[in-house]
């Protein structure tokens, strides 16, 4: 679809799958109102005030706007709005709200509540909400995030576990093409000792990879490292270059601490650029230099 066909699938459907991207930018700053009375319309305007004119009190004022309009979308992004603000009371009045509505992501995100929000914790709860989701049977983001997170929760906790329902939730979302699924399946294969399966660990770390996933790129970096059977060095290496073309911190300091225990490791021409590129003259040359 082109960024008109998307921007009406939008407003006919909630789905803002692929609707702001770099290149849409500018056409759907020619839709955006404040004083519209529809409240897609008023949803994408207070995007733009939160994300591109960091005016956050405009942005709740906005969507609070169409929210008394009874609208369950702008009611779950509002309520994700005061998540990102650390107001988790006023998130959960609003997922409340929007689920009163039965807005399927607005479940998914009260479930995440209740399942990691140590201030909110309540496993049952969060349990109820996923099962919720995926009652509805309906394939988008919210049912693949609630089929994932209800097999985190029966791989990880102890009261709640139960591991062959947990590995056939993962292969359905894995199915849906989220990395996420792929990550944590990949952990429990990599670090379970009853299932530890690392062909599989490794395949599925790869797999999330292609979606330029940090968590996998790190893990399989460690893994290449640490597992004496699969050890593999300069893979490792190499997954840390990828990471910090992709500009991710945290694999830069898991690559300065691969060459720190490893004396003997080289750099080759190509991966000093990027060495340089990331962490400057400077700093390459007072823990690198020589490494070449």
């Amino acid at each position: 679809m082109n960024i008109e066909e998307r921007f009406q699938h939008y407003l006919e459907t909630d789905d803002d799958t692929d609707l702001i991207t770099d290149e849409s930018i500018d056409y759907l700053k020619t839709k955006i109102d404040e004083n519209s009375t529809n409240p897609k319309i008023l949803v994408l305007t207070s995007y733009f005030y939160k994300n591109h004119l960091n005016n956050i009190p405009k942005a709740i004022q906005i969507l609070q706007k169409a929210v008394d309009l009874d609208d369950p979308h702008a009611m779950n992004s509002l309520a994700f709005l005061y998540e990102e603000l650390d107001n988790t009371h006023m998130a959960i009045i609003m997922y409340e709200k929007a689920i009163a509505n039965n807005y399927m992501a607005a479940m998914a995100n009260l479930g995440h509540i209740y399942h990691l929000n140590k201030e909110y914790i309540n496993i049952p709860k969060a349990i109820e909400l996923y099962k919720l989701v995926i009652s509805k049977n309906k394939i988008n983001g919210p049912f693949f995030l609630a089929i994932n997170n209800l097999a985190r929760i029966y791989s990880t906790i102890p009261e709640f576990l139960n591991i062959p329902e947990a590995i056939r939730l993962y292969k359905i979302s894995i199915e849906g093409k989220n990395p996420s699924a792929m990550f944590n399946l990949a952990c429990f294969y990599n670090k379970n000792n009853e299932y530890q399966n690392i062909p599989e660990a490794i395949k599925l770390f790869e797999m999330a990879i292609e979606f330029d996933h940090e968590k996998s790129i790190n893990n399989l970096a460690i893994l290449y490292c640490k597992n004496q059977k699969y050890m593999n060095v300069n893979k490792a290496v190499e997954l840390c270059i990828k990471g910090m073309k992709l500009g991710y911190q945290s694999t830069h300091e898991l690559a300065c601490k691969i060459f720190r225990d490893y004396d003997d490791l080289r750099i080759t021409e190509i991966q000093k650029e990027v060495f340089i590129d990331f962490f400057g003259n400077e700093f390459y040359e007072q823990y690198f230099e020589g490494k070449l």
